[in-house]
């Protein structure tokens, strides 16, 4: 399957039934409506080639595929929304990271040298590289 026509939030509707296992209650939780989670579930049934829900007098019950898909589908959701809400903590005294910096020829002469003297008093660990102005990447 080509992920770049896939709606990802499809996978939100799909982690939120597992555990919701009623229409109403994963659209209550989503804050949308009834009939746009039946939509989206039968876009991701046709996009998956499996039912993934059936009813029971209980609620809606995941397919053999469903429960397949459940923990991979789990873990790659906590990991994006994981690395969403961490903040981004830059400390550069223990940084190891390289930067990319585009620059013209008179920032190069003025800022660069005073941006080189502040990195190895503070960041010794980073690394970058200078692409001229103008340049492609």
């Amino acid at each position: 399957m080509d992920l770049k026509n896939f709606d990802l939030n499809l996978l939100l509707v799909f982690d939120q039934m597992l555990k919701e296992r009623k229409v109403s209650a994963v659209a209550d939780t989503l804050g949308v409506t009834q009939p746009a989670i039946s939509r989206s579930l039968k876009r991701l049934r046709a996009l998956l080639g499996d039912e993934l829900f059936y009813r029971t007098a209980n609620g809606m019950e995941p397919t053999s595929y469903a429960r397949h898909l459940a923990e991979p589908v789990g873990e790659a959701l906590d990991s994006l929304r994981s690395a969403i809400s961490r903040e981004f903590d830059f400390h550069p005294r223990s940084s190891r990271r390289s930067f990319t910096l585009r620059m013209s020829d008179s920032e190069e002469i003025y800022i660069l040298p005073r941006l080189l003297r502040f990195l190895s008093g503070t960041a010794q660990g980073v690394c970058g590289k200078i692409v001229r102005d103008g340049a492609r990447r």
